[in-house]
């Protein structure tokens, strides 16, 4: 039996890819065309809106803790300060996987149930405990393109 492995284009050239950087634009308030925008964006900070944002679209701040500490939080909000590189791109990862989620599964009250619910295919774990893992981003982005492709049930 022969196996293929799948492998998913998140290029800027793929459909997915060109829907994830629209939809990144449009949270981000910034033009993104391809990763090397998205990169720039994180070295150059992310506004408190993006992380306002995540709120609104399910998450809570005891969910996001791992991004960015409270006590930060609270100093940059007083500072009007954006976030530095690596919360920046913290913050990146999980608006540009919910960010799929939501186009995969429809809306963001399912992509917040999908998220939250421990699955066999990340050993127990949650895909939003998987994302505040850099390993474990691309697993859960893997495994959103694949029930889009139809690989899941």
């Amino acid at each position: 039996m022969d196996m293929t492995e799948f492998t998913p284009d998140l290029s800027e050239t793929s459909n997915s890819g060109s829907v994830i950087f629209t939809k990144l634009a449009q949270w981000l308030s910034v033009p993104i065309k391809s990763s090397i925008d998205l990169a720039k964006v994180a070295k150059s900070g992310v506004s408190l809106n993006c992380y306002d944002k995540l709120l609104k679209h399910g998450y809570s701040r005891r969910d996001l803790n791992w991004v960015i500490q409270p006590r930060t939080l609270s100093h940059r909000r007083q500072r009007n300060e954006c976030l530095n590189v690596d919360e920046s791109s913290r913050l990146l990862r999980v608006i540009r996987i919910q960010i799929l989620a939501e186009a995969v599964l429809g809306d963001a009250q399912k992509a917040q149930r999908w998220m939250i619910k421990p699955r066999s295919m990340f050993s127990g774990m949650s895909a939003k405990a998987l994302i505040q893992l850099e390993q474990g981003a691309p697993l859960v982005e893997e495994a959103l393109i694949q029930l889009d492709e139809g690989y899941f049930a």
